[in-house]
C-alpha cells in the first residue's frame, strides 16, 4: 500500500494529503549525514577500518590435530564416563585380535567387566562402547557372558529400540544360552505389538520369530493380534483353528478385532515381516468372501513386496483370487518389473500359478507374463522353481510336477466370484502361447535336455502336450536312432531307460512320429536293431503305432532280415508281427 503523507502550511493548517514518491537514490558524489541528516556533496564517507585478526591457514595434520583436541575437550564434559571409555578402547583393540591366546582375552574380558561395573546400561546405548559388549558376547567366556547378560536384561526392551545396543540384542540371541535367549524372546513376543512398528525393534522381532522362536512363543506373539475375545476364551496353548472349532461363535469377533489391526499395518513397514504375512494369512483363510474382497482391494498395491515368503505368497494368492477383474489387471501391470525374480523364488513362483489360473484375460496375462517366460526360456529351464512355471503352463496341476500341498492350497481359488472363463479355455489359451517357444527350444537344446533326468521329464512334457506341430522336434530326436546300436553302446538312446519310455509314449500317440522315425531310420539300422532286445521292443512298438500302408512297408523291410532276429521275449513278440 502507498504511504501518504500529509504537510503542513507556515500557518500550521495541514494540506492535502499527498501520495509520497520514492526517493531517487543520491548521486555517486553525493553522501548522506547520518548525524545532522543533510546532504553533504564536497565529503565522501569514509569506510571503518575493523581490526579483524586475519585468518590462520592451518595445514591438514595442524587442523587434524586442532579437531582431535576440541573433541577430546567436549567429551570430557559431555561424558562422565570419558576415562573409563578410552581404556575400554584401547582393552579393545586387542581384545578382537583374531591370533590373541585364549587367557589373555580372558583376562581382557574381565579386565572391561571391572570397568563397567554398576554402569553396563550407561555403555550399552553409546555408540563405540556397545561394540565392545558384542565382542564380550563374542569371545568372553560363558560367566562373563552370563554376567553381563544379567546387568543388562531389565534393559531388552529399551536397547532393542535403540540405534547402537539394538545390534548387542541380535548378538546375545546368536550366541546366548537356550535360557537367555528364551528370556529376549518372551521380551520381544509378549510386546511384539508395540515394537512391530518400531524402525529399529520390527527387524529384531521378525529376527527372533524366524530364526529362534519355537511355536509355543510364535503363538504367545500371535495373541496379541487376535484380541480380547481371544485371550478371555483361549484354553491353554490353543490355537486360532482350534480356538474356532472350540467356540464358534467366537470367530466373528476375533476376526474383526483381526481387521482392524492389520488395516493398520498395510502402510507400515512392518508388512514386509514375515509373521505380519501370517497372521494376514490367517484372516484370510477363516474369514468370508465379503471381507476378503475388502482386504484383497486394500492389499492390491503392495502384493510384489509380500510374495516372497511362504505366507506372504499364499497371502498374494487370495489377493489375486478375491479381486475384481479391474484389479486383477492392476495387480499384473504392477508385476511385470517383478515377474524375472517371481519366476525363480520358492514361494513367488507359486502367484504366478494363481495368476494362471484366475485371470480371465488370457492376452493381458500372455503379454505380460508369457511373454517374460519365452523370452527367459533358458534360465527357466535350468533352474529349479523356474522349470515349474513352464511345466504349469503345459499341464497345469499334474500330480508329478505340483505336489499335493500346493495343489490343495490352489484348490482354495476355484470358486473365487470372479474368474467367470471355462478352465480349460483359459488353460488351453496360455499352453497355446507357450508351446511354440517351448518346441523351438526343445528342438535347439536336445543335448541340453537329454543330459539331465530332470530336463528329460520337461522334454517328455513338451512332446506330449505342447499344442502346434511338433515335427521339427521329432526329426531331431529320431536323427539320433540313425546310428547302429549294440547293448554296449555309449549314448545310444535305446540305451536310455527314460528316453524309451518317452519315444514309446509317442510312437504310441501320434501315427506322424513313426513315419518320422521311419523316414529317418536307414534300411541298414534296423539290422543291428534286430539283434538286440532293445532294439527289437523298438521295431515291435514302431509297427503297432503305424497303421495301413505304413505299416505294411516297415513290416517288408524289416521281414528282409528275418533270420538275424536275436532270442529273447521281445524277438518272440517281434516275430508274431511280421507273421
Amino acid at each position: 500500500m502507498m504511504a501518504i503523507s500529509k504537510k503542513r502550511t507556515r500557518e500550521g493548517a495541514p494540506e492535502k494529503a499527498s501520495i509520497a514518491t520514492k526517493k531517487k537514490k543520491p548521486d555517486n558524489k553525493t553522501t548522506h549525514n547520518k548525524r545532522f541528516n543533510k546532504v553533504s556533496k564536497d565529503k565522501p564517507l569514509k569506510r571503518l577500518k575493523t581490526d579483524k585478526p586475519k585468518a590462520v591457514i592451518l595445514t591438514s595434520k595442524e587442523a587434524h590435530a586442532k579437531s582431535k583436541t576440541l573433541r577430546n575437550e567436549r567429551r570430557q564434559k559431555d561424558r562422565s564416563h570419558y576415562d573409563a571409555t578410552i581404556e575400554m578402547k584401547k582393552i579393545w583393540e586387542d581384545l578382537r585380535r583374531q591370533n590373541l591366546p585364549k587367557d589373555q582375552r580372558e583376562q581382557l574380558c574381565r579386565k572391561v567387566m571391572s570397568l563397567v561395573q554398576g554402569k553396563e546400561r550407561d555403555f550399552a546405548f553409546a555408540h563405540d562402547t556397545t561394540r565392545i559388549f558384542q565382542t564380550i558376547s563374542k569371545h568372553a567366556s560363558q560367566s562373563i557372558r552370563t554376567e553381563l547378560f544379567n546387568s543388562l536384561k531389565d534393559s531388552v526392551l529399551e536397547m532393542v529400540k535403540s540405534t547402537y545396543s539394538v545390534f548387542f540384542v541380535r548378538s546375545l540371541l546368536r550366541r546366548g544360552t537356550k535360557d537367555e535367549k528364551t528370556f529376549i524372546i518372551e521380551k520381544l513376543m509378549a510386546n511384539a505389538r508395540k515394537l512391530i512398528g518400531h524402525k529399529l525393534a520390527g527387524p529384531v522381532v521378525e529376527f527372533a520369530y524366524n530364526e529362534y522362536a519355537n511355536a509355543e512363543q510364535r503363538l504367545c506373539f500371535a495373541k496379541q493380534f487376535y484380541g480380547p475375545s481371544f485371550t478371555l476364551f483361549a484354553q491353554g496353548n490353543q490355537s486360532l483353528v482350534q480356538m474356532f472349532e472350540a467356540k464358534p461363535e467366537k470367530k466373528p469377533f476375533i476376526l474383526k478385532h483381526m481387521k482392524e489391526t492389520l488395516e493398520g499395518l498395510i502402510e507400515k513397514e512392518a508388512l514386509k515381516f514375515t509373521f505380519v504375512h501370517n497372521l494376514f494369512y490367517e484372516y484370510l483363510k477363516y474369514s468370508n468372501d465379503t471381507d476378503r474382497q475388502v482386504m484383497a482391494e486394500s492389499l492390491q498395491e503392495h502384493i510384489a513386496h509380500i510374495a516372497h515368503t511362504r505366507e506372504g505368497a499364499r497371502v498374494a494368492m487370495f489377493v489375486v483370487w478375491y479381486s475384481s477383474a479391474k484389479g486383477r489387471k492392476l495387480i499384473v501391470k504392477q508385476l511385470k518389473p517383478y515377474i524375472e525374480k517371481l519366476m525363480v523364488e520358492e514361494y513367488g513362483h507359486m502367484l504366478l500359478f494363481a495368476i494362471f489360473d484366475a485371470v480371465d484375460d488370457t492376452k493381458l496375462v500372455a503379454k505380460l507374463i508369457v511373454s517374460e517366460v519365452k523370452e527367459r526360456l533358458d534360465d527357466l529351464v535350468k533352474d529349479k522353481w523356474g522349470r515349474h512355471i513352464v511345466l504349469y503352463l503345459l499341464t497345469p496341476r499334474q500330480p508329478q510336477h505340483v505336489n499335493k500341498e500346493i495343489r490343495q492350497l490352489l484348490a482354495l481359488g476355484d470358486d473365487n466370484p470372479f474368474s467367470k472363463k471355462d478352465v480349460e479355455l483359459r488353460r488351453k489359451e496360455l499352453r497355446e502361447e507357450i508351446s511354440p517357444a517351448a518346441i523351438s527350444y526343445a528342438a535347439d537344446n536336445l543335448d541340453t535336455l537329454l543330459a539331465d533326468n530332470k530336463l528329460k521329464v520337461l522334454l517328455f512334457v513338451i512332446l506330449t502336450h505342447a499344442a502346434g506341430s511338433k515335427d521339427h522336434l521329432v526329426r531331431s530326436i529320431a536323427a539320433l536312432y540313425n546310428q547302429p546300436y549294440t547293448e554296449k553302446s555309449i549314448g545310444h538312446p535305446l540305451n536310455d531307460k527314460s528316453l524309451r519310455f518317452t519315444i514309446r509314449k509317442l510312437l504310441q500317440s501320434e501315427n506322424t512320429v513313426v513315419q518320422i522315425f521311419t523316414d529317418a531310420i536307414k534300411p541298414s539300422i534296423w539290422r543291428s536293431y534286430m539283434q538286440s532286445e532293445n532294439g527289437c521292443h523298438f521295431i515291435s512298438i514302431m509297427i503297432n503305432g503305424s497303421k495301413d500302408e505304413a505299416k505294411r512297408s516297415l513290416i517288408a523291410e524289416i521281414s528282409k532280415h528275418k533270420a538275424i532276429i536275436s532270442e529273447g521275449s521281445q524277438s518272440s513278440e517281434l516275430l508274431a508281427l511280421l507273421t
